[in-house]
């Protein structure tokens, strides 16, 4: 049985629009099993173009809504907790991990992500340890779940620099990925360099 996963659109959109990498968000898709809901499905991945259709078909679609289990929690108005991915994707990991065993919540945004983990984790200790970025996640597929080659984690790893260097060059307010220069330097680089000197 594949594992299960929730991301939040960023990590659609890293793979498709930052890096132009429709294969490798494939390869992930087809690894485990992706489960999101219509403000993913329906309102974000849309302006993925061409494959949003195929993506779509990939995932396994989720229907409730889980704005009324934020509100009281979240310092976000009700308006962000009804229209942002992020959102949705913490509810999913919830229900997924009391119904089924989620594998990985990812979330790259910074706010979503620490509102995961101080203020929803602690209510729910089945999501303790399994709240990651895309990085750690592509990490952990070969590091931990032992589905993707080494050599295919550092080349995808190598790629998200790459795109990060792109912005950086072209003056791009963007953050490809959930990069930044603090993020770079002190975790994506070094994991690259540890991948590449393990004896595995």
């Amino acid at each position: 049985m594949k594992k299960n996963v929730v991301a939040d659109t960023s990590f659609f959109i890293c793979h498709a629009c930052n890096l132009k990498r429709y294969d490798l968000l494939h390869q992930y898709l087809d690894l485990y099993t992706f489960h999101a809901g219509p403000i993913i499905t329906q309102r974000e991945l849309p302006h993925l173009g061409t494959q949003n259709e195929e993506i779509r078909s990939k995932i396994s679609i989720r229907n409730n809504n889980y704005t009324e289990l934020f509100k009281a929690l979240s310092p976000r108005t009700s308006d962000h907790l009804t229209h942002d991915g992020e959102y949705e994707a913490i509810g999913i990991a919830i229900e997924l991990s009391l119904t089924q065993d989620l594998h990985c919540l990812i979330l790259d945004d910074n706010g979503p992500k620490n509102f995961a983990k101080n203020h929803i984790a602690p209510l729910f200790p089945e999501l303790s340890g399994k709240i990651h970025g895309t990085v750690g996640f592509i990490a952990n597929s070969h590091r931990i779940d032992k589905l993707n080659p080494k050599s295919n984690c550092i080349d995808h790893l190598k790629a998200i620099y790459q795109a990060y260097l792109t912005y950086q060059a072209s003056g791009k307010p963007q953050r490809p990925c959930g990069m930044d220069p603090t993020f770079v330097r002190t975790t994506l680089l070094p994991l690259i360099s540890e991948l590449e000197n393990s004896n595995e």
